[in-house]
């Protein structure tokens, strides 16, 4: 992969040890679901993370003899390397775009948890070349605010974990601020499924060969299962009271 850094960024990321990228090329795949878009993007991010460095030049010798004995390798102590954290995905019509951090790896541990919590950043953009063989990085000013804004709108939106998706021609369905990744038929099809292990009431009682108590409990679906005493009056405790209500005392109950 052909990467240009332009001198801004690179000073950034050689400095700070991070700086935070937007990437806007034409969406290839036919698939518009989350899953794809996000390996898609993140593939590239991993792409990007590995090219970029090579573009920095070679990296400064430290001065001080432990610092050089302490390196696994000459290329260690001479070359850039870097990680991606995937931010967010979002497909707008035929674009992609995906908000993400590059950290160096002698990135310092403060500077890393702090652009990882922080909401606005200096924005990097990054796109296709002109030739259209590689990629371009440049410090974009105008980005920052709106970026920040989109990202603070997901992150509130979305409550699961990173990286947040949204897709402007088919939104993503959000059941408890978590976004599902599937449809709405799928998920009442597991709301049936459960409503038939749902329970309906407890009709016996019994002490088990080991002596252990157990409850006939009567499913929603019609199916009846012998259970453990203490799971029922765990899971179960409003049952369990009309059933003790009906029939009085039950083997659980006695010491």
């Amino acid at each position: 992969m052909k990467v240009t850094v332009a001198p801004e960024s690179s000073a950034a990321l050689t400095t700070d040890g991070t700086i935070r990228c937007l990437l806007d090329m034409r969406y290839p795949l036919t698939s518009r679901q989350s899953s794809a878009a996000i390996a898609f993007a993140c593939e590239l991010a991993e792409e990007l993370a590995r090219a970029v460095p090579a573009e920095l030049g070679p990296r400064p010798v430290p001065s001080s003899p432990i610092a050089i004995n302490r390196a696994t390798s000459t290329d260690s102590v001479t070359s850039y390397t870097a990680d991606a954290q995937l931010h967010a995905v979002l497909l707008d019509r035929n674009r992609i775009l995906a908000c993400f951090d590059l950290f160096l790896h002698d990135c310092k541990p403060e500077v890393h948890r702090q652009a990882d919590k922080s909401l606005a950043r200096p924005i990097h953009a990054i796109v296709i070349r002109e030739s259209g063989d590689g990629y371009r990085i440049r410090r974009s000013p105008a980005l920052d605010t709106r970026i920040a804004q989109r990202y603070a709108t997901l992150r509130d939106v979305d409550r699961g974990p990173r990286p947040y998706f949204y897709d402007n021609l088919n939104p993503p369905l959000y059941i408890d601020r978590i976004r599902f990744e599937g449809s709405l038929d799928e998920e009442e099809e597991e709301e049936e499924k459960e409503e038939k292990w749902e329970v309906k009431e407890i009709c016996g009682d019994r002490r088990g060969d080991d002596g252990i108590p157990e409850l006939l409990v009567k499913r929603k679906s019609g199916k009846k299962t012998w259970e453990l005493y203490e799971d029922v009056a765990q899971t179960e405790p409003e049952a369990l009271d009309e059933y003790k209500r009906l029939h009085g005392q039950v083997p659980g109950d006695i010491v």
